[in-house]
């Protein structure tokens, strides 16, 4: 597998060129406050699912928090982060009504690059052996090769084609296919295969583009062969602004298994 598929560590010692989405105890160094504190509650959000031995595709890793609780679990992870090279998935709202939004890009870019130098500073300091292609989910290379796993955790409202995403990540998991995203509790009593669109011209919310049901995944699951699918929910310690108040956030977790046989027809 040709090396230049993956990045050759960065090496970052300055925190102060770091952002971190995840709270981490990083070792030699100690605590680290992100906008997220999943230290208790790690197999809660994940859901119920061994990575012991498993080779693992990450979407989207962050600041590296999902990474490297699952190398602790023996797993072998490889992930998939935004390259510089490709554009941003974003609203693209009418410029004459969001004057902002090429400083807003602007500065996305900037958290995605400090968001990176934090996963590579606790990367070397957990002596870390995760991999990272950079690049798109949307255009997953074949030379990445198969996996045991794929977990997409809070991508799929940032993305304009969830769908696409899916379906990429399960062209190459033999097993198990986790998404966890934000639980929008409206969307999920009807018990109905919905999905809510977020931007509107008054709130202006480039960057986040769906909250999806846990009943539309499914049944999209199920479309692509992933037939016993678990759900479970678990509330979050989220921190918007750090030093701020923390809030209760709810997600949930899909754990679907591949089966090897046709799958029965809904009733």
């Amino acid at each position: 597998m040709p090396e230049s598929l993956y990045a050759t560590p960065k090496i970052v010692t300055d925190l102060k060129q770091c952002c971190f989405y995840h709270t981490l105890e990083i070792p030699d160094v100690g605590v680290v406050d992100g906008i997220y504190d999943l230290r208790e509650s790690f197999d809660d959000y994940v859901g119920p699912i061994s990575f012991d031995g498993s080779r693992v595709l990450e979407i989207g890793p962050g600041s590296g928090f999902l990474t490297f609780e699952m190398e602790k679990r023996g797993a072998e992870v490889v992930s998939i982060e935004l390259s510089n090279d490709v554009a941003w998935d974003y609203v693209p709202f009418n410029p004459f009504d969001s004057p902002l939004l090429a400083d807003w890009i602007a500065e996305q870019r900037i958290v995605l690059e400090k968001t990176q130098n934090g996963y590579w500073f606790a990367h070397r300091h957990f002596d870390s052996n995760a991999k990272v292609h950079y690049g798109s989910a949307y255009d997953i290379p074949e030379e990445l090769g198969h996996f045991d796993c794929s977990i997409m955790a809070s991508v799929l409202l940032h993305n304009r084609d969830p769908l696409r995403i899916i379906s990429n990540c399960a062209q190459v998991t033999k097993n198990t296919l986790v998404i966890i995203d934000q639980h929008d509790r409206e969307l999920e009593e009807p018990g109905m295969p919905l999905l809510r669109f977020i931007p509107t011209r008054e709130n202006g919310l480039a960057g986040t583009w769906w909250h999806l049901s846990h009943a539309f995944l499914k049944q999209y699951l199920r479309c692509l062969g992933f037939v016993e699918v678990s759900f479970s929910v678990t509330t979050l310690h989220h921190t918007p602004v750090l030093g701020g108040p923390t809030n209760a956030l709810d997600s949930f977790s899909l754990v679907a298994q591949r089966s090897s046989t046709p799958p029965p027809a809904d009733r």
